[in-house]
């Protein structure tokens, strides 16, 4: 397999780091292989299940007249949705394939060496002990093929920031700029994962319009394994559908009236519209959800 040029040989880093770049610079091999890696995985679960769509389309509507305008539309979409995890992705082209560069991240992920004794405090030492263990931890779900949880390499970054402010103001200023581009990179990451789900909910959505019962629960399956996959990311939905309208949380685009729904009490959400989400560890709002409320 040829090296993707994205990813810098991480021996490099550690020798440079030793010299005349910061010591802190190992911290860029651990992000730049984790952020890919993730990536990765949620450019293949997307492309799972838009391929099982297709896939069941085909047999449950495959002799209708809109057969063919239905399969041209999903797989516009699908490719719409590869080439932004492709451009996210950023591939060098010396990789045959996804896989392989699946692969080649993967090996690189595993074979990063210890971090090097820093010189710090006592309180450092235990830092860096602290920092082994996450590494050790991510190297272990990685091994197992999943994805590294959002909430794993926060920690690794909190603790790599922690050991950097008793080094000095210099090593500091250099990991706090690099969280800034990992945190930036991420919410592209994010964003992108979530319009992945608004793909798969669109298409529930026509099949529910046109009355394709079979297909729906077809599609229902798939849209709950993504959603299950986005928490694993730390995302998760935002619960809506029947509670008062919360005006952090949700932005009502109209209302219903109350005889058709009358189970919903007034002001409560009685229609999703889009779904929002939320960083399931601390509660921030991603995207807010689109409603409609019952009104009297």
């Amino acid at each position: 397999m040829k090296k993707i040029e994205l990813l810098v040989d991480f021996g490099n880093e550690q020798k440079k780091a030793k010299g005349s770049r910061n010591p802190y610079s190992f911290f860029v091999g651990y992000t730049k292989r984790l952020f890919n890696w993730n990536l990765v995985l949620a450019y293949e679960s997307f492309n799972r299940n838009m391929s099982d769509l297709l896939e069941s389309l085909k047999v449950e509507v495959g002799n209708e007249v809109y057969y063919p305008q239905w399969n041209n539309q999903m797989e516009k979409l699908q490719k719409s949705m590869e080439d932004g995890f492709e451009d996210l992705i950023q591939r060098s082209g010396d990789e045959e394939n996804m896989e392989e560069y699946k692969q080649i991240i993967e090996e690189e992920i595993l074979n990063l060496e210890p971090l090097d004794s820093l010189d710090t405090t006592s309180d450092g030492l235990v830092e860096q002990t602290e920092i082994a263990t996450y590494i050790q931890e991510i190297k272990g779900e990685v091994k197992k093929g999943n994805r590294v949880s959002m909430k794993l390499i926060q920690e690794l970054q909190d603790s790599i920031l922690d050991l950097a402010k008793q080094s000095s103001k210099e090593d500091q200023t250099f990991v706090e700029n690099e969280q800034i581009q990992w945190k930036e990179k991420t919410e592209g990451f994010i964003n992108l994962v979530i319009e992945g789900y608004d793909a798969i909910d669109l298409i529930y959505r026509s099949a529910e319009n046109s009355g394709l019962t079979q297909w729906q629960q077809h599609i229902e399956g798939a849209r709950g394994k993504y959603l299950n996959q986005m928490n694993e990311l730390g995302v998760e939905e935002i619960t809506v559908l029947g509670l008062l309208i919360d005006g952090e949380k949700m932005i009502s685009l109209g209302t219903v009236p109350p005889d058709q729904y009358p189970e919903v009490d007034k002001y409560h959400v009685a229609e999703v519209l889009q779904a929002g989400f939320i960083y399931k560890e601390t509660g921030d709002v991603l995207r807010e959800a689109k409603v409609k409320t019952v009104y009297y």
